[in-house]
């Protein structure tokens, strides 16, 4: 209990001369943080506002479901005009790591896009073979995007597909987490020339962590499966393709 001294006690004084001193600490303490919160507050509503509009975009790429027939990637020259006429959705362009290597269609999902232009308006136009939600273990379901990011040949006188794994996590309001990326090389060791063709990534009905991409290597029907870890991490195999599967070291 806090003794009550008199007006002209040393005591009294001594208490009073202490409240003015934390009074003027708050004051002070006060008038070097509104500065700054006026300041920065602008920037915080923004970046809330992003965030949830990121997350928005994120569950609508979780509903995407292209069908299995779309061709979602081809760069046979002779098949590329009669594609761009089919749809609006269909581009024609070439890789930024390759910008004078084959020409390519794609169809660019609206949804993904728009994510991606969220996070970074710069982001090279995405060539997405597959998107949606996939579960493991007892984590929360996460987006799952696969993205080939170019074709270049190979000193074995062959080509490859440079296919990027991304993995995005729930966005909230105030924190947005790491994107995870996972690169893959699928190299073929014949005619650097041969024309290749993705069609759209399936779920699987039974496994919620499984995936399939099937794709054509001149007339050769291929395939690859994909899965989605408990740590967030993907794995892709090759189910049927003459090619081999590797991942280039991590920087």
């Amino acid at each position: 209990m806090r003794q009550i001294f008199p007006a002209g006690h040393p005591e009294a004084v001594r208490q009073k001369r202490r409240a003015i001193v934390r009074r003027i600490i708050l004051l002070v303490v006060a008038l070097a943080i509104v500065p700054f919160i006026v300041l920065a507050w602008p920037a915080v509503v923004r970046n809330i506002r992003q965030n949830l509009a990121m997350e928005a975009a994120r569950r609508e790429c979780l509903r995407d479901h292209q069908p299995a027939a779309r061709v979602m990637y081809d760069d046979d020259s002779s098949r590329i005009p009669r594609l761009l006429q089919t749809s609006s959705a269909y581009h024609y362009g070439t890789f930024v790591l390759s910008r004078s290597g084959h020409g390519n269609a794609t169809y660019l999902i609206d949804s993904w896009q728009r994510l991606l232009r969220f996070a970074d308006p710069t982001y090279p136009r995405p060539v997405c073979v597959f998107l949606n939600g996939r579960a493991s273990g007892a984590s929360a379901e996460r987006l799952v995007a696969v993205n080939l990011v170019n074709r270049r040949t190979t000193a074995a006188d062959g080509f490859a597909i440079d296919i990027c794994v991304a993995i995005v996590r729930p966005i909230y309001a105030m924190y947005r987490p790491d994107l995870i990326t996972q690169n893959y090389s699928l190299e073929f060791y014949r005619d650097p020339s041969k024309p290749v063709r993705f069609f759209s990534g399936q779920p699987s009905t039974s496994d919620p962590s499984r995936f399939t991409l099937p794709f054509q290597v001149g007339d050769e029907t291929c395939e690859l499966e994909g899965f989605l870890n408990d740590d967030d991490t993907a794995k892709l195999e090759i189910v049927r393709a003459p090619a081999k599967l590797t991942r280039p070291p991590d920087n």
